[in-house]
C-alpha cells in the first residue's frame, strides 16, 4: 500500500539483482573501480564455495575462475597483438630497413588496428562481467562464527535482569498511545504504512536518545559527522548491500543513481571512497547520524508490529578505518561492542550479546556481534544493535587503501587466520579494513525503554542519562482523560 501511494516519488528496485545496475565503472558521472583480489579467488575456490553454502549466499566462484582464466587469455592476446602493431608501426616509420614491402606492412597495421579496437572492446565487456561476477561474492567468515541460522547464534553474555512486573506489561504502541506520542494513523494518510509520527515527550526522547549517544561516544575519541541521507548507487553496491532473494532493502531514487540511505555505515564509506590514506592516521573513528530507509520486505508479522520495523528512522553509527592489521581489527571490533553494552547498561535495560551465524551475516560481515534488549511487551528479546568487522570486502570495492609502514601483523596460527588482504597485497599500498556498530537505532530504543520502564498508571520512568536531554523530566505521563 505504502509504495503504491509513494510510487510517484519512489521506486523501490532490487539493485543487485539486475546485472545492468552496475555502476563501478560505466557511470560517466560518478566512478568507481573495485580492486577484487581474483588471485586469491581461485588459489581458495573450495573454501569460497564452502563459505557460500555456510551463508546460504549468492555467489559463483567457479564461474569467476572461468572468467577470469578467459580475461587473462584475452588479455595476452591483446598485448601480442598491440606489441605486432608497434612493431610495425616502428619499421614503416624508419626509412633505413631495407627489403621491406612496405605497402604490405601498411596493410598489416591496418588490419592490427581493427583487430586490437576489436580485441580491447571484448575485453572490456568481458572484465564488466567479471567485476560484476566477483561482485557477489560474499567476504570471508572468521572461523569461531557458528554454521547456520539464526537459532544457532551464540549467546556470549547476558546482561542485567528481566523486571519483574506486578501488574501486567504493556506493550509500546498501548503505552504510546496512553501517552500521546506516536502516530501512526496520521502517518499512514501522509505517507503509507509503517511511518509514523513521534510528538510531544515523543520527539523530545528520540532528540535525547540521538543527543546522549553522539556525546557518549564522542567522549570516546569518536568524531562526529552528520552524513548525507542519499548515496550514489556504486556507494550502496560497494558497500556490500545485497539482498538474499527478493527482499531488497533500499529505495532508488526515479530518475537518478541515487539511493535513500539504509545506514549513516553508507555514506561513511562513501567519504573516503577512491581515497589513498596515509596509515599514520589510522585508526580513524567516526560516529554519525542520519536517517535511514528500509523497504523492510516481508517484516509485517506480529512481531515486527509499531515502531520495531518501520520504513523510516533516526540512527547514531560508528564507523572506523582501521590498517589491514587482522589483530588491531578485532581488538577496534571489541571496542564498538563494548561501548555499545557501556550505553545499553547504562540505561538499565536487560540485554543479550550474541554471536551471530553465518547465515545471518551480510554479505561484507567477516564476524557480527549482535545486542538484543528483553523487551517486556513483546515478551521477547529485540535486536537493537549491531556491530561488524568487514576486513577489506568495502575497502576493495570503494577502493580505499593506505600507505606507510604498517604495524607488525600478528602470526595467524597465534589466534583468527589472517583474511586475504593480509598476504595478497604489497607492504605498501594496501586495502584498509573497515568496522562498523550501531550506536543507537532510536525506534528500537524507544521500545526497549518504554516497555522496560513502564509503570502501572500508564506512565514510563526516564532512564537516569537521558533526562538532562529531557529539560530534567523524569517521567513521560498519560495525557488525562
Amino acid at each position: 500500500m505504502m509504495l503504491r501511494r509513494a510510487s510517484r516519488v519512489l521506486h523501490a528496485t532490487r539493485l543487485f539483482s539486475r546485472p545492468d545496475r552496475v555502476h563501478f565503472s560505466t557511470s560517466s558521472a560518478f566512478s568507481i573501480k573495485p580492486h577484487l583480489n581474483f588471485k586469491y579467488f581461485k588459489a581458495n575456490s573450495d573454501r569460497i564455495v564452502a563459505n557460500i553454502a555456510n551463508r546460504k549466499c549468492g555467489g559463483d566462484v567457479a564461474r569467476v575462475n572461468d572468467l577470469y582464466g578467459q580475461h587473462v587469455q584475452l588479455e595476452q592476446t591483446v598485448t601480442q597483438v598491440r606489441a605486432r602493431r608497434n612493431a610495425i608501426a616502428q619499421t614503416l616509420g624508419s626509412r633505413t630497413e631495407a627489403g621491406v614491402d612496405r605497402d604490405q606492412l601498411k596493410e598489416e597495421a591496418i588490419q592490427m588496428k581493427s583487430k586490437l579496437a576489436e580485441l580491447e572492446r571484448e575485453s572490456r565487456e568481458l572484465e564488466e562481467t567479471l567485476v560484476r561476477e566477483g561482485l557477489r561474492l560474499p567476504n570471508d567468515t572468521h572461523p569461531d562464527v557458528p554454521v547456520g541460522d539464526e537459532t544457532k547464534a551464540t549467546v556470549l553474555r547476558m546482561a542485567g535482569e528481566k523486571r519483574a512486573f506486578e501488574f501486567v506489561a504493556q506493550d509500546h504502541l498501548a503505552l504510546g498511545t496512553r501517552l500521546n506520542i506516536i502516530d501512526f494513523h496520521s502517518a499512514a494518510k501522509t505517507a503509507g504504512q509503517k511511518f509514523y509520527y513521534l510528538t510531544g515527550d515523543g520527539a523530545m526522547l528520540e532528540l535525547a536518545l540521538t543527543q546522549w549517544a553522539m556525546s557518549r561516544i564522542f567522549q570516546k575519541g569518536y568524531r562526529p559527522v552528520v552524513a548525507p541521507d542519499m548515496v550514489h548507487s556504486a556507494i550502496v553496491e560497494g558497500c556490500g548491500f545485497q539482498p538474499r532473494g527478493e527482499a531488497s532493502q533500499t529505495y532508488a531514487i526515479e530518475g537518478t543513481e541515487l539511493c535513500l540511505s539504509a545506514t549513516a555505515e553508507m555514506a561513511l564509506a562513501g567519504m573516503f571512497a577512491d581515497t589513498m590514506m596515509d596509515v599514520s592516521r589510522l585508526p580513524m573513528r567516526l560516529v554519525g547520524y542520519s536517517h535511514c530507509f528500509r523497504r523492510e520486505t516481508g517484516g509485517m508479522g506480529s512481531a515486527s508490529k509499531g515502531l520495531y520495523r518501520v520504513h523510516q528512522f533516526s540512527k547514531v553509527e560508528m564507523f572506523i578505518v582501521s590498517p589491514p592489521d587482522p589483530a588491531l581489527a578485532e581488538s577496534l571490533h571489541a571496542e564498538m561492542l563494548s561501548i555499545q553494552e557501556e550505553l545499553f547498561s547504562s540505561l538499565g535495560l536487560h540485554y543479550r550479546v550474541l554471536d551471530m551465524p553465518t547465515e545471518d551475516l551480510g554479505a561484507s560481515a567477516f564476524r557480527k556481534y549482535d545486542v538484543e534488549a528483553w523487551m517486556p511487551g513483546r515478551k521477547s528479546y529485540g535486536e537493537i544493535s549491531s556491530t561488524s568487522n568487514c576486513t577489506d570486502y568495502q575497502s576493495r570495492r570503494l577502493n580505499i587503501r593506505c600507505k606507510g609502514t604498517l604495524p607488525q601483523q600478528q602470526d595467524p596460527t597465534a589466534g583468527a587466520p589472517a583474511p586475504r588482504a593480509t598476504t595478497h597485497v604489497a607492504h605498501e599500498n594496501r586495502f584498509v579494513y573497515t568496522l562498523n556498530g550501531t550506536g543507537c537505532a532510536v525506534p528500537r530504543m524507544i521500545v526497549a525503554i518504554m516497555e522496560t520502564f513502564q509503570n502501572e498508571d500508564g506512565s514510563v520512568t526516564i532512564p537516569e542519562p537521558l533526562r538532562q536531554y529531557m529539560g530534567g523530566k523524569d517521567k513521560l505521563l498519560p495525557i488525562k482523560p
